[in-house]
């Protein structure tokens, strides 16, 4: 509900927030609209862990909606894609294989919704290829004119190629951004550092936009895999390069932030950030209404 939304802001109104209620009609009318008989869902915000025998590190699952029968992920969104995102639509065939029920994205904006239920052969297809590992440069030449031998040399050579990784949360906002800050570590403690972040979400969604930061995020790696290479990777959009300076001298959003949660993620990460990448955004696109 609009309630229960606004209250995630801490009662807190936003210029963005005036739409959430529209969007929030709009998703719940989707499901109903798509799915009739669904009923309540028997999970919301479920968080799961799965472990694979190919990879090192396990998989956190967090679904929107689990039904008996189905699992349903909803993007709130300013424009309602005509198809569903790549990246979405390969987090959610991972997770339909790894709980073993069929899934459905449904965007919706505050003027409208769209529903997407992916098939059998969509989710199939996702989770082979993100399983694949190495597989995919076999046709290097042929789709992108590279050599399969300048993209990998074998151990102790150079590697290059694609990168999967699982978003874990997401905080977006209407205001565009100019500087992306990209933060990659690979901590001892996983779990904490997710239990972490959610008291950093919620520092974050007070001072959304009014400090600069109008975007943040992070992801889990899925693949490539090893021992040294980042496990874990944060984003901070802000809108101007001054901002960005602030946050990087522990300012702008980061202003105020508790220092036990500085403390508990310095614990679960004690080699620090691998790397911090400072990024401006030139051009960009969005999707067709």
């Amino acid at each position: 509900s609009t309630q229960h939304m606004v209250r995630q802001f801490d009662g807190e109104w936003f210029d963005e927030t005036d739409k959430v209620g529209a969007i929030s009609l709009n998703l719940a009318q989707g499901i109903k609209e798509q799915f009739p008989d669904a009923g309540k869902p028997h999970l919301f915000q479920s968080y799961k862990r799965h472990k694979l025998p190919q990879l090192e590190f396990p998989i956190t699952t967090v679904t929107d909606f689990e039904y008996e029968n189905m699992i349903v992920d909803t993007k709130a969104t300013l424009a309602v894609p005509t198809a569903p995102r790549d990246d979405h639509v390969r987090q959610q065939s991972l997770y339909s294989v790894l709980l073993g029920k069929p899934a459905t994205l449904v965007y919706a904006s505050h003027k409208k919704f769209r529903v997407f239920e992916l098939s059998e052969e969509m989710i199939s297809d996702n989770y082979e290829t993100m399983m694949a590992g190495n597989q995919w440069w076999n046709n290097s030449t042929e789709k992108y004119g590279i050599e399969p031998a300048t993209l990998y040399s074998g151990f102790g050579g150079e590697t290059g190629g694609f990168y999967y990784w699982q978003t874990e949360k997401e905080l977006e906002s209407d205001t565009p951004g100019d500087f992306l800050i990209l933060n990659f570590a690979k901590p001892k403690d996983l779990n904490t550092i997710i239990e972490v972040n959610e008291g950093v979400e919620k520092h974050f969604k007070k001072n959304l936009v009014k400090s600069g930061l109008v975007g943040w995020g992070y992801a889990s790696r899925i693949a490539p895999q090893n021992s040294t290479s980042a496990s874990i990777m944060f984003w901070d959009v802000y809108d101007n390069l001054t901002n960005v300076m602030k946050h990087m001298a522990g300012g702008a959003a980061l202003e105020g932030l508790d220092k036990s949660l500085n403390a508990k993620f310095e614990k679960a990460n004690p080699d620090g950030w691998i790397n911090r990448i400072i990024l401006e955004n030139i051009t960009g696109t969005v999707p067709n209404q």
